[in-house]
């Protein structure tokens, strides 16, 4: 047994060897990886986002990963940001390699934060970016991680 916080509801609680859900709010509570990268997007309604970074997972080789994908909703402005994303339920860092859905929303005015919750089929992704620009809203979308940079997003 080892005390650890849950990432969702903040409670710390002692977690079994295997242990993935927290008794308080039972959601996912222990994430398997992460990535840790830089990002760049802009909107006018419609937006693009573009990224790289690196995915860190125990006993597995550190991957590189690029990520793309358009969004729409409320949302005007630009960003540059660090990113660090929790992975849930990743397995294999292969089966990152797909579209993720996701809502967003995000505030900055100089400087800022955006949050966002991405999820396909069992595995979740909690990206969490701060960094520098100008820009309000929130948008629905998909990023679409692979192993090259493409230009199109989609």
């Amino acid at each position: 047994m080892a005390v650890h916080r849950c990432s969702t509801c903040g409670r710390f609680r002692d977690y079994a060897e295997g242990d993935r859900f927290c008794l308080v709010c039972g959601n996912e509570s222990i994430e398997v990886g992460c990535a840790c990268g830089r990002n760049f997007d802009y909107a006018l309604t419609v937006g693009l986002r573009y990224g790289r970074g690196l995915l860190y997972m125990k006993n597995q080789p550190h991957l590189e990963v690029f990520w793309q994908g358009p969004s729409i909703g409320w949302d005007v402005g630009g960003n540059g940001s660090r990113v660090f994303t929790l992975c849930y339920n990743l397995q294999y860092p292969d089966a990152v390699f797909r579209r993720f859905p996701g809502v967003e929303g995000t505030a900055y005015l100089v400087g800022g934060m955006g949050v966002n919750y991405q999820r396909a089929e069992d595995i979740t992704l909690a990206p969490i970016r701060a960094g520098v620009g100008l820009r309000l809203g929130a948008n629905i979308g998909y990023l679409s991680y692979s192993r090259k940079r493409r230009i199109l997003p989609f």
